[in-house]
């Protein structure tokens, strides 16, 4: 799972990134409990070339405090069937 604590932040100067070397050939699978792409209070983010699936809510969600965020050539599906999750869910950010 790609889910940094709350805090751990960029600068507009200097972002985080985390990329896969090729694109596609870093699966994140949440086995159906986690969500693989989870930032929430993280700022200055980049997160590139990912694919992720099979979620326990939202396949790539970014929450409450998670701001000027990339997310760049990234594949996600498999969201939760319960309608309780989406494949790129944003939400007070």
């Amino acid at each position: 799972m790609l889910t940094p604590p709350s805090g751990k932040s960029g600068t507009a100067s200097a972002r985080i990134t985390a990329r896969c070397e090729t694109d596609g050939g870093c699966d994140i699978d949440g086995q159906g409990v986690n969500s693989p792409i989870y930032l929430s209070g993280n700022d200055y983010w980049t997160i590139e070339g990912f694919d992720a699936h099979a979620s326990g809510g939202g396949v790539v969600s970014l929450q409450s405090g998670a701001d000027h965020n990339i997310i760049r050539r990234v594949v996600a599906w498999d969201a939760k069937d319960d309608n309780s999750g989406t494949i790129f869910a944003v939400h007070g950010t």
